[in-house]
């Protein structure tokens, strides 16, 4: 027998088999190692990533913190730089409340004795030191004045009062405080309110007068010869109101074109020799300004050197809408004046009937009588107030202080006490407190104090007072308060 062996192809050897079956594990595990090499790298890389962007947000991070951190510290800075502000507003102020009060004490004084000294018989240079003496206390204290209306200006504590008032009145009255000063230089002073101008407005009379006042007092002041005019006209319409327009005019010395700019700025003159010659604190016409801007208008100014000065400024007001419009035709050469003498150009006849009556008077208390009590601690203060109401024909009492003051009136009724503020043991505001819970309404209480400002007022209306006056006290305003008070007291009390 033949044996036959037939040999299968090589794909069908166990040993090829084996071969492909270790090429295929290789074949697997070459891939395995690919992929977890290739998963190694992405993890590597991935970490790479995250930790270049922790990085990054740590970096943004740290920006925030410290942008937060300088933010903080710029609102602190801020918060200490407003309060350290509100610091230095307080003590200016508090500073110029004290300087005012310090200068207007003995201001009182000087002022109230030659007041005095003016009611005795005199020979002419005697009365010439006298009105020397009267003339700088004045000046000086229209200095202390202006400094304190800058201060609340400037601090925003000025706050108009609107109310209704009678237009051509407010300019008469400003009229009248200069003319025997214009009679005295041969100076004309004449008014103008042209058609259209309502009689009565809502605006601050107060203010409005301080303007006028100021404006028409350097007008005169600067004016040699000639004439001082003041013209007032109706303006544009708007929503807030009309426009009024005021404008006055001198033939004075003028004001150079290059230094009209100064005029506005505070404690400016546009000569120092101006200073020297005339005086004044360089504030009026700021304070002007302020005050104009305040009350929603603007002011302006044309001069020339030599030929005078025309002030220009304007208003925001109302009329009273149970007035009206009216037309009001007041042309004013002769603006009748509140004792009926008349701006004449006969300057020996005004000056002859503006002699003035003494105003001292015993009569006065007989025509106005009151039982009154005077609370002053300052020794000077007390010899003229108390020789005031003595010449006016009072026989008053003198407290040292408020506990003297209870003291009294535990004694004694009385119609009226004249307060002091700042006085040793207890104080005017808190004696008058104490009163006005003893004692209801009655007595009438008047402050007489130096404290001038806007806040000082409100307090003493505030603890229960009924009337206030501010140092110096001018014997003609302590005598119209006097027959105010009178009047108020033989009122019926309101429950």
């Amino acid at each position: 027998t033949i044996k036959i062996i037939i040999i299968p192809p090589y794909w069908q050897t166990w040993w090829f088999r084996i071969l492909c079956g270790l090429a295929f594990i290789g074949l697997y595990y070459s891939f395995y190692l690919y992929r977890v090499n290739f998963i190694r790298k992405q993890r590597i890389e991935l970490k790479k990533q995250v930790k270049i962007r922790t990085e990054e947000l740590l970096f943004v991070n740290a920006q925030l913190t410290d942008q937060k951190t300088q933010e903080q510290n710029a609102r602190l800075i801020a918060e200490k730089a407003m309060d350290e502000a509100h610091k230095a507003s307080l003590a200016k102020t508090t500073f110029l409340a004290t300087m005012s009060h310090e200068i207007r004490t003995p201001m009182n004084g000087v002022l109230g004795m030659a007041a005095l000294l003016a009611e005795t018989e005199q020979d002419s240079e005697q009365r010439e030191y006298t009105d020397a003496i009267i003339t700088s206390g004045e000046s000086l204290l229209m200095v202390i004045n202006d400094i304190l209306d800058f201060s609340k200006i400037e601090s925003g504590k000025l706050e108009l009062d609107y109310q209704a008032f009678n237009l051509s009145k407010c300019v008469q009255d400003v009229l009248a405080l200069f003319a025997f000063k214009a009679a005295e230089t041969l100076i004309d002073i004449d008014f103008h309110i042209a058609d259209g101008v309502p009689p009565t407005i809502i605006a601050d009379s107060l203010r409005l007068r301080q303007v006028l006042t100021n404006l028409v007092g350097n007008a005169i002041k600067f004016t040699h010869k000639g004439s001082v005019r003041i013209m007032v006209t109706a303006g544009n319409t708007t929503s807030a109101g009309f426009e009024l327009h005021f404008e006055i005019t001198d033939t004075g010395i003028g004001i150079p074109a290059s230094q009209i700019g100064q005029l506005f700025q505070p404690f400016k003159q546009v000569d120092s020799s101006i200073t020297r010659q005339y005086g004044g604190s360089g504030l009026g016409l700021v304070i002007c300004e302020r005050l104009v801007t305040l009350m929603g208008g603007n002011i302006a100014v044309k001069s020339q050197p030599g030929a005078g000065s025309t002030f220009t400024f304007c208003i925001t007001c109302n009329q009273p809408q149970q007035h009206p419009a009216t037309v009001l035709t007041k042309s004013g050469s002769q603006p009748q004046m509140p004792d009926g003498l008349t701006l004449a150009a006969d300057k020996e006849a005004l000056l002859k009937a503006g002699i003035k009556k003494s105003l001292l008077s015993d009569q006065f208390a007989t025509q106005h009588p009151l039982n009154i009590l005077v609370a002053e601690d300052n020794l000077m203060n007390q010899r003229l107030i108390l020789r005031v109401l003595d010449k006016l024909g009072y026989h008053p009492a003198l407290a040292n202080d408020g506990e003297e003051v209870l003291i009294m009136m535990s004694q004694k009724p009385y119609d009226l006490i004249l307060m002091d503020i700042q006085m040793p043991k207890m104080d005017g505001l808190e004696t008058t407190r104490i009163i006005r819970q003893l004692y209801g309404a009655r007595p009438l209480i008047a402050a007489m104090t130096a404290n001038a400002l806007n806040d000082d007022k409100e307090n003493c209306m505030n603890a229960g007072m009924d009337e206030y006056l501010s140092k110096p006290i001018s014997i003609e305003i302590l005598t119209h308060k006097l027959a105010a008070l009178f009047n108020a007291l033989n009122e019926p009390v309101l429950k």
